[in-house]
């Protein structure tokens, strides 16, 4: 004897799923919406120092509105010197950048740079710095101005093997330490690298 009630039941559950999925899905699109894209998300609030955002904002050319780390992708080259500029928070996501000249502020915290792997051409004379480890990982580095800080230990720039023959390092005007003058240097130079420290 046949059933005829299977396919009046397999009606009423289609009913049924039908509203839930409709249901998931739209709460799916919600949460995607809301989100925005996971792949380039707002960052200016991560800048510290107004000044550096504003430095940041001239040259993307975004006098307001969000910044995303697609945006910093963009930057290459960055300037500022003389910008009063105490923090670089957030310039970790500029990782394309090759060179950064930043001479003549207040900058005293340089850990942001540390993953900035393109980098080249480094211009940070008359700061405050006075660790320089970050360095130590920028093997790319051939042009790098440290004159007039508050360095006293170099040896991050011995560690740093991509720092070789005929790069150049300005040391002017530091605090150096008895080791970093008597070893470190000679070392740098002993790999033919072109230092100024006197």
């Amino acid at each position: 004897m046949e059933n005829n009630h299977t396919p009046k039941i397999m009606m009423k559950r289609s009913n049924l799923l039908l509203p839930l999925v409709a249901m998931f899905l739209l709460i799916a699109i919600g949460l995607t919406s809301s989100c925005g894209d996971p792949t380039s998300p707002d960052i200016s609030e991560l800048f510290e120092d107004p000044n550096f955002e504003a430095l940041i904002r001239e040259v993307l050319d975004k006098p307001e509105g969000e910044i995303t780390a697609g945006d910093m992708l963009s930057i290459t080259r960055l300037a500022g010197n003389f910008r009063e500029i105490t923090n670089i928070s957030g310039i970790e996501y500029c990782v394309n950048l090759a060179n950064l000249s930043l001479s003549s502020n207040q900058i005293d915290d340089i850990a942001p740079l540390s993953e900035l792997r393109d980098l080249k051409e480094l211009f940070l004379s008359s700061n405050q710095i006075s660790d320089i480890g970050p360095l130590s990982r920028l093997r790319l580095l051939n042009d790098l101005r440290l004159a007039d800080n508050q360095i006293i230990d170099i040896k991050p720039l011995v560690d740093n093997r991509g720092i070789h023959s005929g790069d150049y390092v300005d040391l002017r005007t530091n605090p150096l330490r008895d080791i970093s003058i008597d070893q470190y240097i000679p070392k740098l130079r002993a790999r033919r690298v072109n230092v100024d420290w006197e």
